[in-house]
């Protein structure tokens, strides 16, 4: 159970405190440059929200609930979006810096990449039918040697290969 709820509000930087964000429900709220790398929001619901401009680098998701939230601009490296809560989960990036990132295992139907930065990212076992990349640049594995290269999807695409480094 949410200990507040948050409504159409707009918060910006520093607002809020990693206890303020600890098992609260935001609906339909903005959040502008807040920085929260590293902070566990555990158990905390945003729903119909948008993330612009933020730094959420290494922040823990453990149990929390994105349902149709958008990302705007926003830092967002090594995030465990596998550790999120399944229930109703959707988002749609647009100018992100996802690295390092994992969606393992995680239903991304519909979600779009528009102009993202997918270096290194984990999809393995993630579905992702009816996703859109739209000018995403990402690191895949070049099919005949170990090191990685540099691609950049113009357009959008029917597959994508889910890399795992060996050796």
């Amino acid at each position: 159970m949410p200990t507040s709820c948050h409504q159409d509000r707009t918060f910006t930087g520093t607002e809020l405190s990693a206890d303020q964000l600890a098992n609260a429900e935001f609906e339909a709220c903005t959040f502008r440059q807040c920085a929260w790398g590293g902070v566990l929001p555990s158990n905390t619901r945003f729903t119909d929200c948008a993330f612009e401009q933020c730094d959420l680098n290494t922040a823990l998701t453990k149990n929390t609930a994105f349902r149709t939230v958008r990302f705007e601009g926003c830092k967002l490296l090594g995030l465990q979006f596998d550790q999120c809560s399944a229930f109703l989960f959707a988002m749609g990036f647009d100018q992100c810096r996802l690295d390092f990132a994992s969606f393992r295992s995680v239903v991304l139907k519909k979600t779009t990449f528009n102009g993202c930065r997918l270096h290194e990212v984990d999809f393995s076992g993630a579905d992702l039918w009816e996703r859109r990349w739209r000018t995403a640049t990402y690191w895949m594995p070049c099919s005949t040697t170990p090191t990685w290269r540099r691609r950049t999807c113009a357009r959008p695409t029917t597959s994508v290969s889910t890399p795992s480094r060996t050796g």
